[in-house]
């Protein structure tokens, strides 16, 4: 998949940084960061992309670490 087919690239064009769109998305993600050290990319992924990355994720589940333990955000 290409990253236009992964990536809502109107609402964040990363391809093209000087568009007022980055530069505003980039700017909440800075503040973000700033305040709590966390940046939230809401509707970041296209809505018709989750479920083939759902469905990709379903395929792979018997191969990958699976963990019940809530260890930090980055490995659970």
């Amino acid at each position: 998949m290409t990253l236009e087919q992964i990536i809502d690239t109107n609402r964040f064009p990363l391809n093209m940084p000087h568009a007022r769109a980055y530069r505003e998305a980039v700017a909440a993600a800075q503040a973000s960061l700033a305040e709590d050290g966390c940046a939230v990319l809401k509707r970041f992924i296209r809505d018709d992309t989750l479920q083939v990355m759902s469905d990709e994720i379903a395929a792979r589940k018997q191969t990958t670490h699976y963990s019940t333990e809530c260890i930090n955000p980055y490995f659970h």
